[in-house]
């Protein structure tokens, strides 16, 4: 199996100048995640305003739910230390990213490290297929995912993080539980007593329903049905819509991700102009749109494949 390392010294040294030069930050970019916070206390003021229209609050919890989708995301990025380039700062933005989703940053980083060494490998923390051995058992989880595949990530995450972390992962890890267990005592009765339940679950509850289902939809078109024996096409890359990209913080460019860990966010789709031609000619596979993939994955089923022949 052809390693990424490898790979990328065949790549014309021009080319590899190009993603190299890719790897500088752009701090501007960082005003996204307040900017999506500010999102988020924006229309809950609307809905404030707004306690009997129905229509509203749920247009808005649908809204909610991707910024927190969105946070969630750069959450991720914080993971890989492309925020600001700073261990210590980026680790408790992640933390903060993460609390909408009542998730441990340094549990996803820990988690999130063995699943970049050995993507759709046996030994991969989130390979689906790892699940289960039984073929029928594994497709009709394999359909069940995009309603509900993200909610075991919420056990699956810390306990991974204990089996594969570090002593200071773990040390870490426990440390954001108990410090999100005490924002989280404060927070919540606070909000309650002030503005009402009713009011917290719509502004809150009710949105991680969107959230989690933009997480499923999204999250199965990053790795299913694509080569388990190539190191290079086993992560999808989806272009899609450039307001969906924004809010997706570019997490669709996942095979440039991969390959590229370090490359921020924002400049992915500029990796992906430059290494196109060359992962097409290492049989990746490209699809126009979001719809296409989950057309063609329903089509598929688990025990499928995706790839080129």
């Amino acid at each position: 199996m052809l390693q990424i390392g490898e790979w990328k010294k065949t790549l014309p040294k021009e080319v590899q100048k190009e993603l190299i030069s890719l790897r500088k930050k752009n701090h501007f970019w960082n005003i996204i995640g307040p900017a999506y916070i500010a999102l988020w206390v924006i229309s809950a003021f609307v809905i404030y305003q707004n306690p009997e229209n129905e229509i509203i609050k749920w247009i808005l919890a649908a809204f909610i739910g991707t910024l927190i989708h969105s946070l969630s995301v750069l959450m991720h990025e914080a993971c890989h230390y492309s925020i600001t380039g700073n261990k210590i700062i980026d680790r408790w933005l992640g933390f903060i990213y993460s609390l909408p989703v009542f998730m441990s940053g340094s549990a996803y980083r820990a988690t999130h490290k063995k699943h970049h060494r050995a993507t759709r490998q046996a030994d991969d923390p989130d390979e689906f297929t790892n699940i289960t051995s039984n073929k029928k058992v594994l497709n009709i989880l394999f359909y069940l995912w995009p309603f509900f595949g993200t909610l075991g990530f919420f056990i699956h995450v810390p306990a991974m993080a204990f089996k594969w972390g570090s002593k200071e992962d773990k040390r870490q890890v426990i440390e954001e539980y108990i410090l999100m267990a005490i924002l989280f005592a404060f927070i919540i009765p606070l909000s309650i007593n002030n503005f009402g339940f009713s009011f917290l679950v719509d502004i809150w509850i009710k949105p991680l329903i969107f959230t989690i289902l933009i997480a499923n939809l999204r999250g199965w078109a990053e790795h299913s049905l694509t080569d388990k024996n190539s190191k290079i096409n086993s992560s999808r890359t989806i272009p899609t819509y450039k307001l969906l990209e924004i809010l997706f913080c570019n997490i669709n460019y996942h095979q440039e991700h991969h390959i590229f860990s370090q490359i921020p966010w924002y400049n992915l789709p500029k990796a992906h102009q430059i290494l196109k031609p060359h992962l097409e000619e290492q049989g990746a596979v490209f699809f126009n749109s979001y719809l296409e993939f989950f057309i063609n994955a329903i089509k598929t089923g688990a025990n499928g494949s995706l790839v080129k022949s």
